[in-house]
């Protein structure tokens, strides 16, 4: 058992959060262990918007873990560290080369700012609707790599998510995603107010191999979750406007302006169909 790091405090309005600062995943750990209200706190992107909820008892800041600031590259796959950020994700030759939706994403999200602390986990973790990144790590079939006190376990991404700001994950950090290399033409249109610096109203991913189509999008359900009716639509090869308006509405339940998303949804689905055949 490793000695815990010291607490520290910053200010919440009127109020002071406890925050502990771990040098490695072992004492993040051992700090979730000990401190199950509190939150891990990365980037800070999303956390310090609900820094005044009463429900973050305190933080546990993981900035410090170098091991999971790494991008790898094998022969068959990319492995991102759960810390790398997103300008770091930009910066990335292998990305480029090896995973351009990913790369492509990553150029229309918010702002240089935040993209120069925004991390891959954490936009993931936070599990949002609209989140940019979950949408495109699904049609890549992304794993994510995580870690207990007892063990480290991989799960398919799109096996992480049970709901509404609901994960799979039981006192467990985050080491990183492993993406497969693999051939394939993707589409990908983000529409909101503008194309940067705003919230996404709607996005679609897909991606298609020489064996399926694989197609998600953000803000189109309660989480980012893969199409499967539309996918498997999509690889019959010959069907009708009427059968992928079927499709959609089994597979998208927008929280707000359903019609007006449903629209949409079909007008990209057309148009990556030109695109990518």
């Amino acid at each position: 058992m490793h000695r815990l790091p010291k607490d520290s405090r910053v200010h919440r309005g009127e109020y002071e959060v406890k925050v502990y600062r771990a040098k490695s995943v072992e004492e993040a750990l051992e700090l979730i262990e000990n401190y199950p209200d509190f939150t891990l706190f990365a980037g800070g992107s999303d956390v310090s918007v609900h820094l005044q909820e009463e429900s973050i008892g305190g933080l546990i800041d993981i900035t410090e873990i170098e091991s999971l600031k790494v991008i790898k590259l094998s022969s068959k796959s990319i492995k991102i560290g759960a810390l790398v950020t997103i300008n770091e994700i930009l910066e990335s030759e292998e990305v480029l080369e090896h995973l351009p939706l990913l790369h492509k994403v990553c150029e229309t999200f918010a702002s240089h700012q935040i993209r120069n602390i925004a991390t891959i986990a954490g936009n993931v973790i936070n599990d949002s609707p609209v989140a940019d990144l979950i949408a495109p790590l699904l049609v890549l079939n992304a794993t994510v790599i995580l870690s207990s006190l007892e063990s480290q376990r991989v799960v398919v991404l799109e096996e992480l998510f049970d709901g509404f700001k609901s994960l799979k994950m039981d006192r467990e950090i985050v080491l990183g995603f492993e993406l497969p290399i693999e051939q394939g033409s993707f589409y990908y249109r983000k529409v909101g107010a503008r194309e940067r610096l705003n919230i996404t109203k709607l996005s679609l991913v897909m991606f298609r191999t020489d064996d399926e189509y694989r197609v998600s999008g953000a803000s189109l359900n309660s989480y980012v979750k893969r199409f499967k009716t539309i996918e498997k639509l999509l690889e019959s090869s010959c069907f009708s406007k009427s059968e992928l308006i079927k499709a959609i509405e089994k597979d998208v339940s927008p929280h707000s302006n359903a019609e007006y998303k449903k629209r949409v949804l079909l007008k990209m689905l057309e148009e990556a169909l030109v695109e990518i055949g």
